[in-house]
């Protein structure tokens, strides 16, 4: 464990715990519910958000296109499916 203060992340990078709770929303607006767990999978990790809905969204550029830690806002894309 090292203290938060002393943890110098690359320009880009964030802890999980700082986007946790964050307001979920897609491209066009429509709002999903809120970033409730990281799935650190093998291939990518996955973001599950829960709303009226689920949605486990890869944390990937295709699917997530803004993370804005400071406003606590993800903003996605889903395809079919999701």
């Amino acid at each position: 464990m090292i203290d938060r203060a002393d943890a110098h992340l690359p320009e880009g990078h964030f802890f999980y715990a700082d986007i946790l709770g964050a307001l979920v929303c897609t491209e066009d607006g429509q709002t999903l519910g809120t970033l409730a767990e990281v799935l650190e999978l093998p291939g990518h990790n996955v973001y599950v958000v829960r709303g009226e809905t689920e949605h486990l969204i890869p944390a990937v550029p295709e699917f997530v296109l803004r993370t804005d830690v400071e406003g606590g806002l993800l903003t996605v894309r889903l395809i079919e499916g999701m």
